[in-house]
């Protein structure tokens, strides 16, 4: 059931920052504001769009008269504006930003003691306990990927925090 969940998801994603855009581009696209101010306004950006998925979950579970923790799912994304870029977290979904020929993780991923043990985009009472944000200026960034968990596991450096060999390549392709 959870790609039900997923899949529901994906849409209610682009219909909510498709809701959000006008402030979008104005967090991304505007070089005269403060790194802060970007960052608190994507922070805001980023709960409502959570909001939107949740309700999206909500409906979903309703529709298929399920519980919601049976539509439970991680949650990565990325956008990309003229100055910034802006990623947002849930879980252990990882984001990789390609720069000059190097990938590294935008965000450190959620790291739990046991295998399948992660945090999930959900309707507890607090979905942003565990939604992790962050902006980035956007010059030299070639590419950037958002993968799961299982790849993470193949392609991260626990060390360094940067990605195995070959995400690079992809990127150039």
């Amino acid at each position: 059931y959870s790609q039900h969940g997923a899949k529901a998801a994906t849409k209610a994603f682009d219909y909510a920052v498709r809701r959000v855009e006008s402030k979008l581009v104005h967090c991304l696209d505007n070089p005269a504001e403060s790194f802060s101010k970007h960052l608190s306004t994507w922070r805001t950006i980023a709960e409502n769009l959570v909001c939107s998925l949740v309700d999206s979950q909500r409906r979903t579970a309703k529709s298929q008269g399920r519980p919601m923790a049976d539509f439970e799912y991680t949650l990565a994304a990325v956008v990309i504006g003229k100055h910034y870029g802006a990623v947002l977290q849930i879980g252990d979904s990882c984001v990789a930003l390609v720069r000059s020929d190097k990938s590294r993780l935008a965000l450190l991923p959620d790291r739990r003691e046991y295998d399948n043990e992660t945090h999930f985009v959900e309707s507890s009472g607090t979905p942003f306990a565990h939604l992790r944000v962050d902006i980035f200026p956007i010059e030299n960034v070639t590419a950037a990927f958002c993968f799961s968990d299982g790849l993470s596991s193949k392609w991260v450096d626990n060390r360094t925090h940067e990605t195995a060999g070959g995400i690079a390549q992809i990127a150039e392709k």
